[in-house]
Order: C-alpha cells, then sequence, then structure tokens
C-alpha cells in the first residue's frame, strides 16, 4: 500500500500519513472459483485475444504496415484503457492457466503484464497449472517480478503450494502473510529435507545479516508470536528445491 509515493507501514493506518494525497493499493482476496466454474470457450477467448491485439494495432497505426522493422519499433504496449477493460469484466469471466498466458503475451511492457495477472488471478479455475503463467515472470529478474506479485497479492494467496521447485522468496518478517509463508516453507522442507531450502539469507531490521548458525527461525515462534516481542524482524531470502 503506497501513500504519496511512500510504504505505508504495518499496522499504521492511512489517517496518521496524511490527510490528503494519492493513495495505491491493490485488493486481494484468497476467494477461489467455485468448482466446476465454466471457463471462456476457445471460440470467445480467441475473440477476446484479436480484439485486444487489434486494438493494439490500429491504434498505434500500426496495421498493414509494409515495413516489417519499423513496424516493430512502433509498436507499443496496449493502452491503459485496454487494461482497464480488462478489470471492468475479469469478475464475469474465468479463464484458464494457459488462457491466462496468452493475455500476458498480448502486453509489452512488464508493469502491465503484472496488472493482468493481478486483474485475473482470483478468475482461474485450474490454479494448480500457475507454473504455466508464473514461469514468465520467473525467467527475468531473478524472480524480482514474482516478489513483487507475491507482495500484491499476498505471499500465501500468491504461494506456489503445488510446484514449488526452484521458487525464490523475499520475505518481510513484520508482516504476518510473510510470517505465515516461511513457515509453510520450512514445514515442506521438514516433509522432505531441509537442505531444500537453499542459501537462506536473514537482514535483521537494523541492517545486519544473521549467520543462521542454528539454521532458520522455528516455525511456531513465527507463527506464534507477535513481531514486538519475537525478535524476528527483518528480511529472509531463499530458494526453495524439491527432492
Amino acid at each position: 500500500m503506497l501513500f504519496i509515493g511512500c510504504v505505508i507501514p504495518p499496522f499504521r493506518s492511512a489517517e496518521r500519513s496524511g490527510e490528503a494525497g494519492k493513495l495505491e493499493l491493490d485488493y486481494s482476496s484468497s476467494r477461489r472459483p467455485p468448482g466446476g466454474a465454466q471457463v471462456l470457450d476457445a471460440d470467445t477467448f480467441q475473440r477476446m485475444l484479436i480484439a485486444l491485439q487489434d486494438q493494439n494495432f490500429y491504434k498505434k497505426g500500426i496495421a498493414g504496415h509494409k515495413n516489417e522493422e519499423n513496424a516493430t519499433a512502433k509498436q507499443a504496449k496496449l493502452p491503459r484503457d485496454d487494461m482497464q477493460a480488462l478489470r471492468m469484466v475479469a469478475h464475469l469471466i474465468y479463464v484458464t492457466a494457459l488462457q491466462t498466458r496468452a493475455l500476458l503475451e498480448c502486453f509489452l511492457d512488464e508493469s502491465d503484464r503484472e496488472d493482468c495477472l493481478v486483474t485475473l488471478f482470483n478468475r482461474i479455475a485450474d490454479l494448480h497449472n500457475e507454473k504455466v503463467f508464473s514461469v514468465r515472470f520467473e525467467e527475468k529478474d531473478q524472480g524480482e517480478q514474482v516478489n513483487r506479485l507475491r507482495k500484491r497479492l499476498g505471499s500465501l494467496v500468491f504461494f506456489p503450494w503445488i510446484q514449488p521447485e526452484q521458487a525464490r522468496f523475499a520475505l518481510w518478517l513484520e508482516n504476518v502473510d510473510d510470517r505465515a509463508a516461511l513457515c509453510a516453507i520450512i514445514h515442506l522442507a521438514k516433509k522432505e529435507r531441509m537442505s531444500n531450502i537453499q542459501k537462506p539469507r536473514w537482514i535483521k531490521a537494523d541492517g545486519t545479516e544473521d549467520p543462521l548458525t542454528f539454521g532458520l527461525p522455528r516455525s511456531g515462534k513465527l507463527r506464534d508470536r507477535g513481531r514486538s516481542d519475537s525478535g524476528h524482524e527483518g528480511s529472509i531470502s531463499t530458494t526453495s528445491r524439491v527432492s
């Protein structure tokens, strides 16, 4: 949550940050599509893709351009009104993971792709196939895009429950959601092997790095205690591997 371009600390109300300014936030829910939700059929989805792509070309005057190199150079990201159109109909449709991947490819700008996924995430009927579209964000920036999406959607909402292999995490321990996600990572590793948690790094709130001599904090302490008395603050980054 941003207020006048600054992150609002947890447990702090917007009123204390000021009486006027621009407030930016994402409304994220854990609600999922009901069982048997009807996704867009192939013909309807194809028409939707064509409409988006045609607007991209015709609005920028690229359609019918004879010089392919010049056309590529002039091609721009989808206009923001197209993103707004998706937001207006997202609550009326359900899509598959593969259809989500195809929609992401309609956007040329990284931030627009992130907005598209945030808009459609809770409308994906087969979320167990999330690797199909999440890999689109993992290919670049060493997982930084995925971590931005976790901040926007919630670490538990966008947690890779089905396929956690090679997932990178950057978690802030002052956030309840991030502490719960770290607990889930530790529990998953205990079921297989603790060495699946690779290269953990804990930067404390004061900027110092904990050597993790005895490993990561116990999940029970992270879950049961508040940040004021647990002593577990700062950020933890790690990579998950499955055997």
